[in-house]
């Protein structure tokens, strides 16, 4: 009877142990099973999610590639005369709605050409912005940045016999008559000034042509825009000379002034015989009974005669 009841409780005991054993197998399996379902979950939507972007991408090359046109554009602003490479050019993407007519295609149509004017960076290249040759300028382009373009007349003498041509530097003379001091004064208007273009020609002219240069009667120089005001009010002053000088000398003479009391050095500046113009005379008598003569003078003072005490 012992016996009997000693293995009933073996059995049940091991019974007991055989579904622990699978219980921990199953849930050990369940969540290999779950974490491998987890991880192929999160590949799976990184797959649709990449899978997407290009879908997406493809979509957006596309519709680019739908609705606009390859122009090719300057990458920066180019200079009206540049020979074009392609270092200054890029192609763009332009609306297919919105080009201009004329516009280059690609980049080897424009290559060796010459900008005929200023082209704005990122615009479209039309075939009329280019020139096989390069373009010519006008006198507003030869300009200095500040500098004022400012035409005179002058003759044989006062355009130095034609020598003025361009490229040439010139001082410009102003001779006029101070009424002040009743006098003629020439003095410097404007120093090393550059000879734009004679009688209307921008052309350089060189030694052999400058033989035969025929006079013209205007001349035009390139001059800061403070020059410019002072030659237009010279204009008004007197007669304007020009004087040629060497295009290395550049020393400044300064406010140079020539005055025709000057002639014989400064204590000529005294000159008697202007003083005693006669305007009147005076006799006066003193205390003592003498008699003194007194002359009014152009400059209306009254002068001892004989003496140069006013």
């Amino acid at each position: 009877m012992g016996v009997r009841k000693f293995n009933g409780l073996g059995a049940q005991r091991s019974n007991a142990l055989r579904r622990e054993r699978l219980l921990f197998f199953g849930g050990s399996t369940l969540m290999f099973a779950l974490l491998t379902i987890g991880v192929l979950l999160i590949y799976n939507n990184s797959v649709v999610q990449a899978r997407e972007d290009v879908v997406v991408e493809a979509a957006v090359d596309s519709e680019v590639a739908f609705g606009s046109v390859v122009l090719v554009a300057p990458t920066t602003r180019v200079p009206k005369g540049t020979k074009i490479t392609s270092s200054y050019l890029r192609e763009v993407h332009w609306p297919r709605d919105r080009v201009p007519e004329g516009a280059i295609r690609n980049l080897q149509e424009a290559e060796g050409m010459f900008a005929a004017g200023a082209l704005p960076a990122n615009q479209p290249v039309l075939r009329s912005n280019l020139v096989s040759t390069p373009p010519s300028f006008g006198i507003g382009e030869l300009l200095p940045q500040g500098h004022r373009a400012v035409t005179i007349d002058v003759d044989a003498i006062t355009g130095v016999e034609g020598w003025a041509t361009p490229g040439a530097h010139v001082d410009v003379y102003l001779t006029y008559f101070d009424n002040r001091e009743n006098v003629h004064k020439t003095r410097v208007a404007v120093e090393d000034a550059v000879v734009l273009s004679y009688g209307g020609v921008a052309k350089k002219v060189n030694q052999y042509d400058a033989e035969k240069t025929s006079i013209s009667s205007t001349v035009t120089l390139a001059v800061p825009f403070e020059d410019s005001l002072k030659i237009q009010t010279a204009k008004a002053m007197g007669r304007i000379t020009l004087a040629l000088r060497n295009s290395n000398d550049l020393s400044s003479q300064g406010r140079g002034q020539f005055s025709a009391n000057d002639w014989d050095g400064p204590r000529a500046k005294k000159i008697k015989k202007n003083k005693f113009v006669s305007k009147g005379f005076a006799t006066f008598t003193d205390p003592t009974g003498s008699q003194q003569q007194f002359v009014l003078g152009n400059d209306d003072k009254w002068w001892k005669s004989g003496g140069d005490d006013g």
